[in-house]
């Protein structure tokens, strides 16, 4: 299968006025240590360094017999996702004016869906299924049938071009948006499908059609924050409204001491939620706006940790 590529026309003039960055975790969960089990998420980030661009990835391996190489099919994700997201950077010549965020976020899920697919068959002919995958699959028929399910995963993806962002999904996880006054904001669509720990995925042949897709552009209600996480991380919260809360901490920390400070205490926090929660793997990335957040409004806070941090309602971030 050919990689597919972007079409892209051009837009509004460039704006100058943001400087994307972007950092994330994955931890083993607590349950998969004590089984012995691999971390089935991938989470990667990747930008340009003058922060005209950014963009991030988490998948989630899924967990039922089949997927023999969930890890591999969440890590061959995120290097698609990214690989489509440099892609589309590249096409537009370093000219963030270029950028269409509507026809990005039409195209993306098509480009991820066929390459991902490519990649599960270029690993398949590299390294065909052992016996013991055959066997631990528990249904060698059903696997040689469809050998793609043996990567079964979800896939979050969110780009930053100057003042637009496009953010994708296709299976369970989250996404949120915090704007500059503490506002949260969900970009993507609610899919009725996923239920309990059934979900979409980019193995099935439905993948391209599954996808849910939106764009933003950033005006008066500026967007600093965007948080993405695998279902491990989403599923820890009790509330509702749980994540969303934790986006909203995870901007006012960025914004107290720094995106440094967030990003070295990051794996430490999840690898306690695992552990106080589900116990699944949990994985999480932050898209942010440098320009966004002003060098004082962090000055006096820089000894401040990840776990002093509170919401509104009284709930610890991170529970």
């Amino acid at each position: 299968m050919t990689a597919r590529r972007f079409g892209l026309t051009t837009s509004p003039p460039p704006d100058d006025a943001h400087r994307w960055a972007a950092f994330g975790a994955s931890v083993r969960g607590a349950a998969h240590v004590r089984e012995d089990l691999p971390n089935q998420d991938a989470e990667a980030c990747r930008g340009d360094d003058s922060g005209r661009w950014a963009a991030v990835a988490v998948a989630d391996g899924h967990g039922h017999s089949l997927a023999v190489r969930a890890d591999r099919g969440a890590a061959l994700a995120v290097d698609v996702a990214l690989a489509a997201a440099q892609s589309c950077w590249d096409v537009l010549g370093g000219r963030p004016d270029r950028f269409v965020a509507a026809t990005v976020s039409q195209q993306l899920p098509d480009v991820m869906a066929d390459n991902w697919m490519a990649s599960v068959e270029h690993d398949l002919r590299e390294r065909p299924f052992s016996r013991a995958e055959l066997e631990r699959s528990g249904n060698a028929e059903a696997l040689t049938a469809q050998p793609e399910a043996a990567y079964g995963t979800t896939l979050l993806v969110a780009l930053a071009v100057g003042g637009s962002i496009v953010a994708c999904q296709v299976g369970d996880g989250d996404l949120v948006a915090v704007t500059a006054d503490g506002g949260v904001v969900r970009p993507l669509p609610p899919d009725n499908r996923l239920v309990g720990t059934k979900t979409t995925s980019l193995a099935s042949r439905t993948a391209h059609a599954d996808f849910r897709s939106s764009h933003l552009e950033v005006g008066h209600e500026r967007i600093e924050v965007i948080v993405l996480a695998t279902d491990g991380y989403v599923n820890s919260f009790s509330a509702e409204d749980g994540f969303a809360a934790a986006g909203r901490d995870l901007w006012k920390l960025i914004r107290q001491v720094g995106p440094s400070q967030v990003e070295g205490a990051l794996a430490n926090w999840l690898e306690t939620t695992s552990s106080d929660g589900t116990g699944d793997d949990a994985t999480l990335a932050i898209l942010f706006d440098e320009a966004g957040f002003a060098s004082d409004n962090r000055a006096a806070a820089v000894t401040m940790t990840v776990s002093d941090a509170t919401v509104s309602d009284g709930e610890e971030a991170g529970s």
